[in-house]
């Protein structure tokens, strides 16, 4: 097998090169178009190239290239496996020490390049898959785990979230957030809370006191959902906490807990809640509610339809606003609507009104006075200390003593009672913000 090299001939006086990227081709291009030396003779074409660029061009050199690109390309015929090494480049016959090191540089730059390359791909594949589970996160109900599941099972975006194999397996709250979820992206404001909740005083009993929440009673002129507290004369059980004891030592709040959040209601509950049998189911039946996300004894969440007013039935047709439910037509909006004991009023208030920092705040400043703040009340524990005998006897330490006992309602029905008892000063709900109240 001939192969063309360049020589002085081969270059004119004007300094042109020859045909030497082309001739050699020719000769053993089929040879080396595939295998593991491959790259190694690409790398050495670019060079040889270099090599022959006036001014400074090198006959030498460029014979030098010429005939390593060919030994490269037959060495892969006789031994299939490539060449990692300079030590692996100088067994080859017919190349020198000097060329077999500019083989083994451009071997540690390929490799290089290919670690770099393989990097880079590792990041863009998990960038783009944080990016999917950001997406899906952004329906409420999808947790990080249930997005990065469905990500991982080819889920990307929410069309393909909408097709029927993902949606079927997904909760039935979070099917109720997907199908309303470009309704409901823009922000709610003062007056569509206030009709919100005035819809739901006129269609429930008179004797529940319904009152707006949250970013509504702090003033604030746009809120992502409306936020409503009910009471009921009825309604008087203040249930004890299940949080253990106050550690003094370590006065951490930790994640902030949904107020009157259950995530499990028995049906017999649920079928004598009067919450869900006086409240909410009449709402839906009265076409306010579109659809149920969570529902509890005490805490229902959910998409509803905005109400019309009408000047002389004032809210309308009912069956006109159920239709449109059903047709998706007007604007809906997210609602939480939160069911307190009476005895409960100044925590509830506190809790639901936020802002969460603020909670954060003011449960940390309990903590680390001995005591218990929810949106059930501000509680203290008592410890019911058995004599150091009786402690002998029972085989009990110290600090298994100190967990026997109860916890104490200390406040819960007024707001300034509460911060009293926290050593604090009142603290409007407009100013409820963490900065402004420290």
């Amino acid at each position: 097998m001939s192969v063309s090299v360049w020589t002085r001939s081969t270059i004119s006086r004007h300094g042109q090169r020859g045909s030497f990227g082309s001739t050699s081709r020719s000769c053993y291009g089929n040879l080396a178009s595939n295998g593991p030396n491959n790259g190694i003779i690409q790398t050495l074409r670019r060079d040889a190239q270099q090599e022959g660029k006036p001014p400074g061009w090198n006959v030498r050199n460029a014979r030098a290239f010429a005939s390593a690109i060919s030994k490269s390309a037959v060495n892969r015929l006789k031994h299939p496996s490539s060449s990692r090494s300079s030590d692996d480049a100088s067994d080859m016959r017919g190349v020198g020490p000097g060329m077999a090191r500019r083989i083994g540089g451009s071997l540690a730059k390929a490799e290089n390049s290919e670690l770099s390359y393989a990097r880079t791909a590792r990041e863009v594949a998990e960038e783009n898959r944080q990016n999917a589970i950001h997406v899906l996160k952004t329906i409420p109900g999808i947790a990080p785990v249930l997005a990065s599941n469905l990500v991982d099972a080819g889920c990307r975006t929410l069309l393909e979230l909408r097709q029927p194999y993902f949606y079927n397996k997904l909760p039935s709250s979070v099917r109720v957030a997907l199908d309303f979820i470009e309704h409901t992206r823009s922000s709610v404001t003062r007056e569509q809370a206030v009709i919100v909740t005035d819809f739901v005083r006129d269609h429930i009993s008179s004797r529940f006191e319904v009152l707006p929440v949250g970013g509504y009673r702090r003033q604030a002129s746009e809120c992502s959902d409306v936020e409503i507290l009910l009471f009921h004369p009825s309604h008087v059980h203040v249930p004890t906490p299940s949080q253990p004891t106050p550690s003094l030592s370590k006065c951490r709040v930790g994640r902030m807990p949904v107020p009157f959040f259950t995530r499990y209601t028995k049906v017999a509950v649920r079928e004598h809640s009067l919450f869900l049998v006086d409240v909410v189911q009449p709402l839906i039946a009265r076409g306010l509610i579109a659809g149920s996300m969570t529902s509890g004894a005490q805490k229902w969440q959910g998409i509803v339809r905005m109400p019309e007013t009408d000047p002389l039935t004032q809210w309308g047709d009912r069956a006109d606003r159920i239709r449109r439910i059903k047709n998706k037509e007007g604007v809906f909006l997210r609602v939480d609507l939160n069911f307190a004991p009476m005895k409960s009023r100044g925590a509830a208030l506190l809790a639901l009104t936020g802002d969460t920092e603020f909670n954060r705040m003011l449960r940390k400043r309990a903590l680390e006075r001995g005591m218990y703040l929810n949106e059930f009340g501000l509680w203290r524990w008592q410890r019911r200390d058995r004599k150091a005998e009786d402690r002998m006897l029972a085989g009990e330490s110290e600090e298994e003593n100190s967990l026997q006992g109860y916890w104490e309602l200390v406040k819960a029905e007024t707001e300034m009672e509460i911060f009293s008892a926290l050593e604090m000063d009142y603290v409007e709900p407009q100013d409820r913000k963490t900065s402004r109240s420290m």
